[in-house]
């Protein structure tokens, strides 16, 4: 009898410890579901079905937000070409950093405010003109002078200067009183303001210049403003993999190492920077690829030709459309568009006929909306007359007329290759696909 209580009693204690693990094992699950991925890592958040389609309230709902235009109001669309932000604005500026730059008509003006990735105002319509969020300020102008802001409007360097551009690696590059310098995130000048000519930092080096009796000496310095070297030298760009095309008095082009020594013997009539260990080049009109020991990897045959970005490059073939090429110089995308822009996050923005879209890798074509029938000029096609150049600016603004208060008719990226058509005073006339229109020509490099 007392052996039978005994047996009881163990398999009582049996099942009170088999309840408490089913217990435990329960609501351990429950405390850690969705914390962790096979790999580790925080697991993605839950997704809408099919059949849930909300408006767009994140960066994670809606990927890329594309600029396009309908009725004379600005918008954006998805890279799936749906809307995601109803055409409302007066202009709209790429978005960088989460915010753009849009803007609406005040007694006849354009003023920009800064709107988040919902379209709505974080900042109010303010400014005469702006430039993209780069590393978490942009360059804002308020009372005819250039200031930086961040995204909630907040002026971390006041509105002080005569020109200004984006940060990189922490310093930006101003004009104060005439002369330029560079500033750190907190407004102060760390390099003062005292050269005629500079370059934008980049892999923590720069090109500065001074007038010396009508002659500018160049010196290559340090983001401490320590001199590695004087060089001899017209025009400069930036350094990537190490090395900066520059363009000597000779009128030729050729690239320096960070010690500001020519890196190899080769020079071109013209030459790009590095990027993904390639550089375009100019040899006896045809443009092609150079490695970074100045070898030619892709022969020079292309009409025009642009950096590479998610191992593909914009060229122009001797149908005067452009294309995409690989790093062996093959077309992936055969050449068909008027205009194409560099590949980010998969895409690219490309002009086919008298339509602004976007294509993927593969050449799946997706339309945005139709550009303005380009008005009727005198200008000369290209090859009687005209010159090449390209963009040295992160966001240019092309203006209807040679003035800073004239509509603005698109935004071009650093490096974007353009047809100088005219020139009026400081200005040039530009042609970039089907878009025709006025540039500053100091943010223009010829070749």
């Amino acid at each position: 009898m007392r052996s039978r209580r005994r047996r009881l009693r163990i398999e009582v204690w049996y099942l009170v410890i088999l309840a408490a693990v089913i217990v435990a094992a329960v609501l351990f699950a429950l405390l850690f579901r969705g914390e962790k991925t096979e790999l580790g890592g925080p697991s993605p958040a839950p997704t809408q079905t099919p059949e849930a389609t909300p408006a767009p309230t994140a960066e994670a709902d809606v990927g890329l937000l594309i600029p396009f235009r309908s009725e004379g109001k600005w918008g954006y669309k998805s890279n799936t070409g749906a809307v995601a932000i109803e055409a409302q604005f007066a202009a709209a500026m790429p978005f960088t950093e989460g915010y753009a730059f849009a803007a609406a008509e005040k007694n006849g003006k354009l003023l920009y405010g800064i709107i988040d990735r919902t379209g709505n105002w974080a900042v109010e319509p303010l400014y005469a003109d702006a430039r993209p969020f780069s590393e978490g300020l942009a360059a804002v102008q308020y009372n005819d002078r250039w200031g930086y802001v961040n995204p909630q409007g907040a002026f971390i360097a006041d509105p002080v200067f005569s020109k200004a551009g984006d940060f990189s690696g922490g310093l930006a590059l101003v004009q104060k009183n005439g002369k330029l310098g560079y500033i750190d995130a907190t407004g102060k000048f760390k390099i003062t303001n005292q050269y005629d000519y500079a370059t934008d930092f980049s892999e923590g080096l720069a090109f500065v210049a001074k007038d010396e009796n009508g002659d500018k000496k160049f010196y290559l310095i340090t983001d401490g403003e320590e001199v590695v070297a004087a060089v001899t030298i017209e025009e400069a760009g930036a350094y990537a993999s190490g090395l900066a095309p520059v363009k000597f008095d000779s009128g030729r082009w050729a690239y320096l190492n960070r010690r500001g020594k020519q890196a190899f013997d080769a020079t071109f009539q013209s030459a790009q920077a590095f990027s993904e260990e390639l550089a375009a080049v100019k040899q006896d009109d045809k443009w092609g690829y150079i490695d970074t020991l100045g070898n030619l990897v892709i022969p020079a045959q292309f009409a025009d030709a642009k950096p590479f970005s998610e191992g593909l490059a914009a060229a122009c073939g001797e149908n005067g459309k452009w294309g995409y090429i690989d790093a062996l110089g093959a077309w992936v995308i055969q050449p068909q568009f008027e205009s194409a822009e560099s590949f980010s996050d998969g895409y690219a923005l490309v002009t086919k006929a008298l339509e602004q879209g976007l294509t993927d890798k593969y050449g799946n074509y997706k339309p945005l909306y139709v550009l303005d029938a380009p008005a009727a000029t005198s200008t000369p096609e290209q090859g009687e007359g005209t010159r090449t150049g390209t963009v040295k600016a992160s966001s240019l603004n092309v203006r209807k007329e040679p003035s800073t208060e004239a509509e603005k008719v698109t935004s071009l990226k650093d490096g974007t290759r353009v047809q100088v058509i005219g020139e009026s005073g400081d200005w040039y006339q530009i042609r970039y696909g089907e878009y025709v229109g006025y540039v500053k020509k100091e943010f223009i490099v010829l070749d």
